[in-house]
């Protein structure tokens, strides 16, 4: 409890559907009693949809809107400190949490970090660790701002036009626990780029849901305009997710084979073809709006499904170098939970090598073989993909799949979450 003890609130914090992160702010006399107990939360938090609406899903009838209550238990293990909330000498920190039914104390299915956590497992006991990193897009203006020039890639000079708010931002996430590598200016006008360390297990999407957390709220802090929001009149707005697989007994990258032609091992080869052939369906999961699908089947961006080495429009690139072995998944768009893009990736990869799916050639491709070109399609294909359902689980699916349906709107074409 040391660590803990210096705080004056802690914000106990759970991830929704869409990677929101909703719970309660406790004063720190009473931090140990729910540290211990949990904390109740309404039954359906996890399925608000983007404009904030309850979607009411219930475990014992699907079409009740009586929701069992849940509550929140804390990993103490990921405490971290908030200090875009601490003011005025006031300390705050977060801990992360996962959620659970009142009634029986039983784990919430569709909590996106518990499907994360499980599909790790599952990768554990294949003797697989998992290291990955995000590269998160996003749009940064202040308000009335005109936007930048179309091509602003790498420039300088628009990093500095906003160095008040990306410098304070990179030096809070530290703080918080997040390592920004880098950060540089993207194609898009007013867009940006946040590299972020790479790490092993769960510290990726984690570090993630944190960074896509607190940049919002410094911005609404300093009343500038983030937006993760896939594309808008700016431009688009994607996450490339990198990864690579271990073995847990040797200590080694498993994708690296310097012998091969493109450097990837058989076993990777086997782990691509996997995250080909679910494409279709777990699109749902890393594109989860309407304005997501706006972003592909466009110049540079995938629509076709195939990898490549070099290829920007490929689904998945390979990045290999003497020195090492790795993939760059290329579909998440912005608004993806980082949760979910972990999850669906392992479920999909997993699945390629327990069955040794043979991998199409680098850079083969068929124009019949595309992404769903609007989420209804993309629904469809994950209501339809057993495999996937059965390793994400039924419940979780149908909680994920009716959140998503409520976004299929006028509105939300046009609009969209930050």
């Amino acid at each position: 409890m040391s660590d803990i003890d210096k705080y004056d609130y802690v914000r106990f914090s759970v991830g929704d559907i869409h990677g929101r992160s909703r719970g309660r702010v406790i004063p720190a006399r009473h931090v140990k009693k729910f540290l211990e107990t949990g904390i109740t939360l309404y039954g359906g938090f996890l399925s608000f949809d983007l404009k904030n609406e309850d979607v009411p899903i219930s475990i014992d009838d699907p079409d009740s809107k009586r929701i069992p209550k849940a509550f929140a238990v804390a990993d103490l293990s990921t405490l971290y400190a908030v200090p875009w909330a601490s003011e005025n000498g006031v300390k705050v920190a977060d801990v992360i949490c996962e959620s659970y039914w009142l009634k029986d104390r039983t784990k919430q299915l569709a909590c996106p970090r518990y499907v994360a956590t499980q599909q790790l497992q599952k990768l554990a006991d294949h003797g697989f660790s998992f290291f990955s990193g995000f590269e998160l897009e996003f749009l940064l203006m202040k308000p009335g701002q005109k936007s930048s020039r179309r091509c602003d890639l790498m420039n300088q000079r628009l990093v500095t036009k906003h160095s008040d708010f990306l410098f304070d931002l990179e030096k809070q996430m530290y703080l918080a626990g997040v390592d920004i590598e880098n950060i540089h200016a993207e194609f898009e006008a007013s867009t940006f780029e946040a590299v972020l360390r790479p790490s092993y297990g769960i510290t990726s999407a984690e570090s993630c849901f944190k960074f896509k957390t607190g940049i919002l709220e410094i911005a609404d802090k300093k009343d500038r305009i983030v937006s993760f929001q896939s594309k808008h009149s700016e431009g688009e707005i994607g996450m490339h997710f990198n990864h690579s697989l271990w073995s847990v007994t040797e200590g080694i990258n498993v994708f690296h084979d310097p012998g091969s032609r493109n450097g990837l091992s058989p076993l990777g080869h086997h782990w691509l073809a996997g995250i080909l052939k679910h494409s279709k369906a777990l699109s749902a999961l890393w594109c989860p709006t309407s304005n997501c699908f706006d972003r592909l089947h466009k110049p540079n961006l995938p629509g076709l499904i195939f990898w490549s080495t070099d290829d920007r429009a490929a689904c998945v690139k390979l990045k290999s170098s003497e020195t090492g072995t790795y993939l760059e998944h290329r579909i998440p768009s912005g608004m993806s939970n980082p949760y979910l893009t972990l999850a669906a990736t392992i479920a999909a990869g997993l699945d390629g090598i327990v069955k040794k799916l043979e991998c199409p050639p680098v850079d083969e491709f068929s124009t019949p073989n595309a992404l769903p070109h609007t989420l209804s399609e993309a629904i469809d294909d994950l209501e339809t993909d057993a495999d996937m359902v059965h390793s994400l689980g039924e419940e979780f699916v149908e909680w994920f799949v009716r959140t998503l349906k409520s976004d299929i709107n006028p509105f939300n074409l046009k609009n969209g979450y930050n």
